[in-house]
């Protein structure tokens, strides 16, 4: 008996040697994979830090902060619910409260208890660390509630305590000042974050809500005035075989183009929209059959809607042409547009069309065009927005000498931002043309393939001022005369809508 007592009190003397001589090992290697997973957060890799710091839990090690630091990373990859089951644990083993009422209150905004989460970031705000963000995450749970004097406070606190804060807490602002209408003070705000934004995001979400203020602002008025002027370099050149091609006109030089447009609204409601307008255009521009023309419009558009999502739009144009200061002709044209919005950001239109061109000058036929098309559109949270559309139209004079057939498809997207606020524009489209019967004395009858590529770069220089920069280019362009032609068109353009 006593032998083995010896043997054991032996191998307890040799297991107490061993802990002793491991317990600085045991310690560094918990200490390495926790600092190792306060790395792989700050690092962004979530699910790595989680696995990492799970291995210190398996080693014994359970304190708070293993808790916390797990349940922050569950919180950044999503996983809210989880992450709170380990904040409560956390807790229980009398982690700082401070620092984890931050988190925790994250994972209960992002849940959707937004009282839970404001009580949360009122005890973290007295974190000195965190004073800003938990005021402004404080101000966006406040807003989520529509507490909105609450929610400008907090905002205000967040950029007193962190400046960088600033772009993000003044879109809030504006976003609030927007939601409770009052524009003029919202478009301010949405200016200050445009104009101190450096994340894209905050930029975007800025130009978004200010283009709906204006909208909203110009929406509001019974009368719009814009224009344009632009000046346009146009060069078109006809291919006469594989390895020769000549100017299609030695005139297709320099351009200017200009318009400007009044709107008055008699009746303007939320069903129903009546607009009455003028537009007078004006194009000095060399072309092969056009040097000088002017084109008087009128206007008159009668807008209802049909459902919740639809709205059918009727519009009518008159238009009077000169050219070279002589009459040329008078258009007629109907449009009635049914536009159905899927959502804020989609929508589809299904256009009808019907003209009728009467021509002045004696011996010239007039003619009639009947078309029809559709336009699938989306919009995206950067303010992007892509689109296609297929239009399909028909014309031909009065005894069916002249029928002309065609089929456009277009696929773009436009107000895509850049830098330094510059949005681009791209959009590629195929046309073909079908000539039958065109005209006796040229005796053409021919299909024509149309290929486009229109490429832009456009920045507002201020509230009512746009500027682009353009580039058209068309491969196998036709007319009744030139078929299988280039043309390459720059534009400068200064557009003002007030």
């Amino acid at each position: 008996m006593r032998a083995m007592k010896n043997i054991l009190l032996y191998a307890l003397l040799i297991a107490m040697t061993i802990a002793f001589n491991a317990t600085p090992a045991f310690a560094n290697g918990v200490n390495g994979t926790l600092m190792s997973g306060k790395k792989l957060i700050e690092e962004g890799k979530y699910v790595a830090a989680i696995q990492e710091l799970k291995k210190t839990m398996e080693a014994g090690a359970v304190s708070g902060e293993v808790y916390f630091l797990i349940g922050k990373a569950y919180n950044r990859i999503k996983e809210n619910e989880l992450a709170l089951n380990y904040f409560a644990e956390s807790t229980v083993r009398k982690f700082d409260t401070k620092v984890l009422a931050f988190e925790m209150g994250l994972a209960y905004e992002k849940l959707g208890y937004y009282e839970d989460a404001i009580e949360l970031f009122k005890i973290s705000a007295q974190n000195t660390d965190e004073v800003g963000n938990s005021n402004y995450k404080l101000g966006q749970a406040y807003h989520k509630i529509l507490k909105y004097d609450e929610a400008t406070k907090s905002f205000d606190k967040a950029i007193s305590a962190d400046e960088t804060l600033l772009p993000r807490a003044q879109l809030y602002k504006g976003i609030i000042k927007f939601e409770q209408k009052s524009y003029d003070e919202a478009l301010f705000e949405l200016k200050t974050a445009k104009k101190t934004a450096v994340s894209d995001v905050t930029k975007a979400s800025a130009k978004n809500y200010i283009s709906a203020v204006r909208a909203i602002k110009r929406a509001t008025r019974d009368h719009s005035l814009d224009g344009a002027l632009s000046f346009v370099y146009d060069d078109n050149v006809a291919t006469v075989n594989d390895t020769e091609a000549v100017s299609i006109s030695d005139k297709s030089d320099i351009g200017g183009v200009a318009y400007i447009r009044g709107i008055y609204c008699p009746i303007k409601t939320k069903e129903n929209t009546l607009s009455i307008g003028y537009m007078f255009y004006q194009k000095l521009y060399q072309d092969m059959s056009a040097y000088n023309l002017q084109d008087h419009s009128g206007l008159l558009t009668y807008s209802t809607l049909l459902g919740e999502k639809t709205t059918l739009s009727l519009q009518y144009d008159y238009n009077y042409y000169f050219l070279d200061s002589e009459k040329y002709f008078q258009k007629h044209r109907l449009k009635p547009i049914f536009r159905f919005q899927q959502n804020r950001k989609s929508y589809f239109d299904f256009r009808l069309l019907a003209d009728y061109k009467d021509y002045f000058a004696e011996n010239t036929l007039d003619a009639n065009n009947f078309g029809f098309g559709f336009t699938q559109s989306q919009t995206f949270k950067s303010g992007a927005r892509i689109y296609f559309s297929l239009d399909f139209n028909k014309e031909n004079t009065n005894d069916d000498d002249y029928d002309y057939r065609g089929r456009d498809f277009k696929i773009g997207v436009s107000s895509y931002p850049l830098f330094l606020g510059i949005d681009a524009n791209l959009s590629v489209g195929f046309l073909k043309k079908s000539y039958k019967n065109v005209h006796s004395v040229y005796d053409v009858s021919r299909d024509d393939e149309v290929k486009t590529c229109y490429v832009s770069l456009k920045k507002e220089l201020n509230d009512f001022i746009t500027a682009s920069l353009g580039y058209d280019f068309t491969f196998n362009d036709s007319n009744i005369i030139y078929y299988d032609y280039k043309r390459n068109v720059a534009t400068i353009e200064f557009k003002f809508i007030y």
